[in-house]
C-alpha cells in the first residue's frame, strides 16, 4: 500500500526569493505476513485452536483471519502473533491468512493448514462374562497400590457402589449417604486418583467432595463462586494435586496445582453444551467436548479430531493414560478414538441398545480396553476390560448413576 504526504517548509525570505517551498513523497506500508501456524492440521469439524504468527500484524490494525474462504474467530495475543479457532472445513488444505487495514496477506506454505477427516474403527464386541451372583455390600478394606481389580460407580445423590473380582475386596472410601452429606446440587462425575485409592465427587455447583487419599483441593462454594452454567465434569492432574471443573460454557476453574490454560467464554466461544473434560497426564492441557461432538484442545493438549455429526448426542470425553489420544461416547454407546486411542468396539456395532443412555467411558491401566457406563448402572466391557457386575445384574434400578471409576 503506497501513502503520500506534503511537507511545507518554510525559511526567512532573506535567505531565498520565496518565503515557503514543499515537497512531495510517497512511502509504502508493509502488507502483513503470516510466517508460521501451528498445528498445521485439524479436523474437518473445526475447533482446532492455532497459533498464527507474522508481522506487521498489530492489534490496531488487525480486522479479520481467514482459513480459506471462512472467517474465523481470532484473538491478538500481540504483535506479530494471533490465536484462531479453526471453521468447518472439506478435507483438504487451505491458507490460512490476516487482514489488516493495509491489506491481506499473501498465501504460501508457511501459512498453509490441511484439514483431516476423523477415521473411527470398531471390533470386539462387549464381553458377557458372568457377573458375580451375590449383592455386595461397600468394602472398607484398603487396597494394596496394585493394578484395579473392580471398577465403582455414583449416583446423583453420591452414593457409591462397588463391583470387585471375585476373591477381591476394596475399592469403597466412602460416600455422601455415608457421612450423612446431602449435596446442594446434584453429583455429576466420578474421577480416581491415579493409584486407584481415592477419588473425587463433583456437583453440579462445583461442590467437591474428596475420599479415600484424593486430597481436598477448594471448591467454587468454598471460594464464593456460582458458575455461569451447571458444573459438567472434574478432572485431576497426574499427581492428584490438583483439579479442573468445566461448566456448560467451557468455563474452567482450576484448584491445586492445575493451571488455568484458557476457556471458551474467554476465547469469545458462547456455547452452552460442553458434557466432558480430560486432560493430558502431566496437566499441562486438557479437551473439552461438547453434545455435538466439537472437541476444544487447550495448552499441551493437542486437538486430534471431533465427533461433528454422531447419530446420537456425545455424552463423555477420556483422555489416554499417555495423553497422546482420546475416546469419545455418545448416549447410544458409539465409541470414537482419536491419536493413540484405539477403538475396541460399540454398543451399536454389538447390536445392543442400552436401557438408558450411556453417560461414561473409563479406559482401563493400559490402552487395552474400556467400560461404558449406563445411567441404570449398566455396565459394557471392551477389549481387556473385565466384567464385574452391574446394578441391574445385581436387582437394583436406578436411573441417576452419573460416574464410574476403576479401583
Amino acid at each position: 500500500m503506497t501513502n503520500t504526504t506534503t511537507v511545507v517548509i518554510s525559511y526567512p525570505s532573506k535567505f531565498a526569493s520565496s518565503t515557503t517551498g514543499s515537497f512531495t513523497d510517497s512511502y509504502g506500508t508493509p502488507l502483513p505476513t503470516v510466517t508460521s501456524v501451528s498445528p498445521s492440521e485439524g479436523s474437518t469439524g473445526g475447533g482446532t485452536r492455532v497459533t498464527i504468527s507474522g508481522t506487521y500484524i498489530v492489534p490496531t490494525l488487525a480486522k479479520s483471519v481467514h482459513f480459506g474462504a471462512d472467517a474465523a474467530h481470532a484473538t491478538i495475543n500481540s504483535d506479530g502473533m494471533i490465536t484462531a479457532t479453526s471453521p468447518a472445513e472439506a478435507a483438504g488444505t487451505v491458507y490460512v491468512t490476516v487482514t489488516t487495514t493495509d491489506g491481506t496477506s499473501a498465501t504460501s506454505s508457511a501459512n498453509a493448514f490441511t484439514y483431516v477427516a476423523p477415521t473411527t474403527t470398531t471390533t470386539t464386541p462387549p464381553k458377557s462374562t458372568t457377573p458375580p451372583k451375590t449383592t455386595t455390600p461397600p468394602k472398607t478394606t484398603t487396597p494394596s497400590a496394585s493394578s484395579a481389580t473392580g471398577y465403582d460407580l455414583v449416583g446423583a445423590d453420591g452414593g457409591v457402589f462397588v463391583f470387585d473380582a471375585p476373591g477381591q475386596s476394596g475399592g469403597f472410601y466412602g460416600s455422601l449417604p455415608g457421612i450423612h452429606v446431602v449435596p446442594s446440587k446434584p453429583v455429576v462425575g466420578m474421577v480416581a486418583t491415579s493409584n486407584d485409592q481415592g477419588y473425587f465427587l463433583v456437583a453440579q455447583d462445583g461442590g467437591v467432595f474428596s475420599f479415600g487419599n484424593a486430597p481436598f483441593l477448594g471448591s467454587l462454594p468454598g471460594i464464593g463462586v456460582t458458575p455461569a452454567q451447571p458444573i459438567t465434569g472434574l478432572v485431576a492432574t497426574g499427581t492428584d494435586q490438583g483439579y479442573f471443573l468445566v461448566g456448560r460454557d467451557g468455563g474452567v476453574f482450576s484448584f491445586g496445582n492445575a493451571p488455568f490454560l484458557g476457556s471458551l467464554p474467554g476465547e469469545g466461544i458462547h456455547v452452552d453444551d460442553i458434557v466432558g473434560i480430560a486432560a493430558t497426564p502431566s496437566g499441562n492441557g486438557y479437551w473439552l467436548v461438547a453434545s455435538t461432538g466439537q472437541v476444544y484442545a487447550f495448552g499441551a493438549a493437542a486437538h486430534l479430531g471431533t465427533a461433528l455429526g454422531t447419530p446420537s448426542p456425545v455424552a463423555a470425553i477420556a483422555g489416554t493414560p499417555t495423553g497422546g489420544g482420546y475416546w469419545i461416547t455418545t448416549k447410544g454407546g458409539a465409541v470414537y478414538a482419536f491419536g493413540v486411542a484405539k477403538s475396541f468396539g460399540t454398543l451399536p456395532a454389538s447390536h445392543v441398545t442400552p436401557s438408558l443412555p450411556v453417560v461414561g467411558i473409563v479406559h482401563t491401566a493400559g490402552t487395552g480396553g474400556y467400560w461404558l457406563l449406563g445411567a441404570d448402572g449398566g455396565i459394557f466391557a471392551f477389549g481387556d476390560a473385565p466384567f464385574y457386575g452391574s446394578l441391574p445384574g445385581i436387582g437394583v434400578h436406578v436411573t441417576d448413576i452419573v460416574g464410574a471409576v476403576p479401583n
